[in-house]
């Protein structure tokens, strides 16, 4: 498979998706990020020639092991734009034992803004596979059609990507087992790590949803309270309850951001996903001038505002005002 036939083959595949989208009324909105495509392959072999054949036309950024098979993921040089829409990724899974699938283009995966309860609601009347709510990091919702599914997220692949590749922070993030202590809360990671911005001072932003302050202040306490640093703040945040907590777990930081709004809403949630989206828009170049920003001392939010080429004197609402902007919109700021 050269270049053209890829793209014309993705185009095809979004084409009949999109189509099968609507007759099922499944809403993908326009600012909803379409992470990656994902590509099957029936055997090993075609899984080395397809790996071949994508290097002619993107880069590895990384090839690991997940539930029993390889998983490569390709970065494309000249990212597919469908609908105004910019897909910049494609996953390629080695076959997975006793899991028979036809090659070809299987599923696109969406960073969406709704919860997975209020996507349940939502779609309960059609073919859903939740097992990937059963995951401790990135968990998804799935929705199976005809000829294809659609899987939704709340963290892009490539953040993950840039995460897990942080070893010491991700496997202390696995070893603290807050995502999985506080699974019930929907524990999202935002912040600089995932958007691989982090500086020496960089803590992991861990945001989480519960009505009861009190209950998670007290399951903070039991759990964390003999770490170094550990400490606990109440505010009112555009006068929503909050609690923050810090303290240090073997040598990493950690911030939990506790609010009793969906963890997908949240305004550091909503500064992440603009943030994700801009970095790839902007490409290699433009993330190397945020970096810059951030050495001078700027935080996240200004640091982008910069680079961007603004003076803005609330960077925060700034950001947040493109949060429903679509990737052509968001291009303009280029």
């Amino acid at each position: 498979m050269n270049e053209l036939e890829f793209r014309t083959t993705a185009t095809f595949f979004l084409r009949d998706l999109f189509q099968q989208c609507s007759q099922s009324k499944i809403e993908i909105e326009p600012h909803w990020d379409i992470d990656h495509l994902c590509f099957r392959v029936e055997t090993e072999d075609e899984y080395r020639k397809f790996q071949a054949n994508f290097l002619e036309f993107s880069e590895l950024l990384i090839e690991s092991p997940v539930q029993g098979r390889l998983i490569s993921t390709f970065e494309l040089l000249n990212p597919i734009v469908f609908n105004d829409r910019v897909i910049s990724l494609v996953e390629l899974p080695a076959p997975k034992l006793g899991k028979k699938v036809k090659t070809g283009f299987e599923h696109i995966e969406v960073v969406c803004a709704l919860s997975f309860e209020e996507l349940r609601r939502k779609y309960s009347h059609l073919k859903i596979d939740d097992k990937g709510l059963n995951k401790s990091f990135n968990r998804e919702f799935e929705i199976e059609l005809d000829r294809a599914s659609v899987k939704f997220h709340h963290s892009s692949l490539a953040s993950v990507i840039r995460l897990e590749q942080n070893s010491k922070v991700f496997q202390t993030l696995m070893k603290s087992e807050l995502l999985q202590s506080f699974k019930d809360c929907d524990p999202l990671i935002a912040g600089t790590f995932p958007l691989g911005l982090e500086t020496e001072s960089s803590d992991i932003d861990l945001l989480l949803n519960s009505c009861d302050l009190l209950d998670i202040e007290h399951r903070l306490k039991s759990s964390y309270q003999q770490r170094s640093n550990f400490r606990l703040d109440k505010y009112k945040v555009k006068e929503n309850p909050t609690l923050i907590c810090h303290f240090d777990f073997e040598g990493v930081p950690f911030e939990i951001f506790v609010q009793s709004i969906p963890t997908v809403r949240q305004d550091a949630q909503r500064h992440f996903v603009i943030e994700d989206r801009i970095l790839k828009l902007g490409g290699a170049l433009f993330k190397e001038r945020v970096r810059e920003q951030r050495r001078l001392g700027l935080k996240t939010e200004a640091a982008f505002v910069k680079a961007l080429g603004f003076n803005d004197p609330d960077p925060f609402q700034f950001l947040l005002n493109f949060c429903d902007s679509t990737d052509k919109e968001l291009a303009k700021l280029f």
